[in-house]
């Protein structure tokens, strides 16, 4: 009886559950497509790529679905089987809520193991798929859309002009190819044509104009009398054939696989843990090397006497007569340095102002002055160095921590919904469609504020990936003891009746 209980109860549960899953996620991927619109729309992709898109953005919206897919259908198939009676008929032959439900819990530790196994080693792939693939397709061109009469400039070094155009697009009539892809003085070469046709390599790199009946302008020299004359070509032909680079318009992911690499969303647990250490030594190094050197020569060993040096300075001896005994004249005397003196002075016994002049302790002040803004400098850039660091350590530690987060959410947000599917006692998308999304919305607020948290450095990031599991936790927890109990307070039935006697007293 109990196996044929248990498989009633998979049956009943794994409906709802795929179906609110892809339902949740076709949602989201909705959102992503109304959110990233202008960035797709207008470029000539394939239904290709924009398949394989959309397929790796399905994956990286997984850990928001499946969490809100667990809780719905449990709410759902709970409630159902409430409103059926079915709750009542396993009490009255002796089974607990808590046995009714051991199946599904069994099932749920499974899809939490299985959500570990996908955020680990999945996750990365998809990540790194999609961010590169949508960074090449918002890098690419609109696709080429040429109008008869209208100058369309979207090629690479050409401008383009068609006044007519065949049914099929290939037959071109009154066309113009104004190349402006030198850039110098004078750049003046243009080729008008009766008709032609368009085509592409196999390998869509280049676009082919075949045209036919035209002239050729050129001027480029017409400006720089290279051959000592201003020169200026037509050239009359009956086919020619001008090839455009249409390298702008592909899709090319390579150039943007390398910013990538580097980034936590595309590393698994081990990864994230080799790189966590290496940022955290080195920084520790650096910080010892540099600041206890600083601190060593400043603050912790001051030394007992001052030593400071006066600059040198230049001392012009007086002018001597030029005209000396012989008639003869003398050089010019230059300017003589005062060599430079080293004066110490003990501060418990001695003052600046008292032995030394005026100048020289103004001297002693202003060399000072520049030692205590250089260390003011040092360490305003260790402290920058410091925070840059411990960002970089705590969006790693985001990505480690939410490898597990999405597991035990998971669990967390499955014991919510069964006990209140079991109050409730209403299937359906009605009340437990309400009921999931105020407590997802609830989890998902808490979740995503928290994170930016630490990634301000303003929380711990064991506390703030874990808070809002941590918050829902107990609260899950007391409902299914309470519901194992069969406490009246927690019965729909308790409130209707307390609801229905307010009322009849009011009257």
């Amino acid at each position: 009886m109990m196996r044929r209980l248990t498989a009633l109860v998979l049956k009943s549960y794994l409906g709802p559950f795929l179906l609110t899953f892809f339902i949740a996620l076709f949602v989201l991927v909705m959102q992503f497509l109304w959110k990233h619109v202008d960035d797709l729309a207008g470029k000539g992709l394939e239904w290709s790529i924009i398949l394989e898109l959309l397929f790796y953005a399905s994956a990286t919206l997984v850990p928001l679905a499946l969490p809100l897919a667990i809780l719905l259908s449990s709410i759902m198939t709970i409630g159902t089987m409430g409103e059926h009676l079915e709750l009542v008929a396993a009490r009255s032959n002796g089974i607990s809520l808590l046995r009714l439900l051991r199946p599904l819990m069994v099932f749920v530790v499974g899809v939490s193991l299985g959500a570990f196994l996908f955020s680990n080693y999945a996750m990365p792939v998809a990540n790194f798929k999609f961010k590169s693939l949508f960074a090449a397709i918002r890098s690419t061109r609109p696709a080429m859309d040429i109008t008869e009469g209208v100058f369309y400039s979207g090629l690479t070094g050409v401008t383009l002009y068609v006044g007519q155009k065949s049914k099929n697009g290939q037959e071109i009539y009154d066309v113009m190819v104004y190349d402006h892809s030198q850039h110098g003085i004078g750049d003046a070469r243009l080729t008008m044509a009766k008709k032609g046709t368009i085509q592409f390599t196999p390998d869509e790199r280049y676009l082919i104009l075949d045209l036919k009946d035209g002239i050729r302008y050129d001027g480029a020299d017409f400006f720089t009398k290279q051959h000592g004359t201003n020169r200026f070509y037509r050239e009359a032909f009956s086919r020619q054939q001008v090839w455009i680079d249409m390298s702008a318009f592909q899709i090319d992911t390579e150039n943007n696989r390398d910013y990538l690499k580097n980034s936590y969303a595309m590393m698994n647990v081990f990864q994230l843990n080799k790189v966590y250490e290496d940022i955290h030594n080195d920084f520790a190094d650096q910080s010892r090397g540099v600041g206890h050197r600083e601190l060593d020569r400043f603050l912790f060993a001051p030394p007992r006497e001052v030593t400071f040096e006066m600059e040198p300075r230049q001392v012009t001896l007086p002018e001597s007569n030029p005209k000396m005994e012989g008639s003869k004249e003398m050089e010019p005397q230059k300017p003589a340095q005062v060599p430079t003196k080293a004066i110490s002075i003990d501060l418990k016994e001695q003052s600046l102002s008292k032995e030394l002049a005026k100048e020289e302790a103004q001297e002693v002040y202003r060399q000072a002055e520049q030692q205590i803004q250089a260390l003011h400098r040092s360490f305003t850039q260790q402290q920058s160095s410091w925070e840059m660091t411990q960002k970089n350590l705590a969006s790693n530690r985001v990505e480690w921590h939410r490898k597990f987060t999405l597991s035990f959410a998971c669990l967390v947000l499955f014991f919510i919904g069964a006990p209140l599917g079991a109050i409730i006692r209403k299937g359906g998308l009605g009340l437990p469609l309400i009921l999931c999304i105020l407590i997802f919305i609830t989890y998902h607020i808490i979740s995503t504020s928290a994170e930016k948290s630490v990634k301000s450095l303003n929380m711990d990031a064991v506390w703030g990936m874990w808070l809002s599991s941590l918050i829902l936790f107990p609260f899950g927890l007391f409902l299914t003891l309470r519901i194992s109990t069969d406490n009246k307070w927690f019965s729909l039935e308790t409130y209707q009746n307390l609801w229905y006697r307010w009322r009849q007293k009011r009257k």
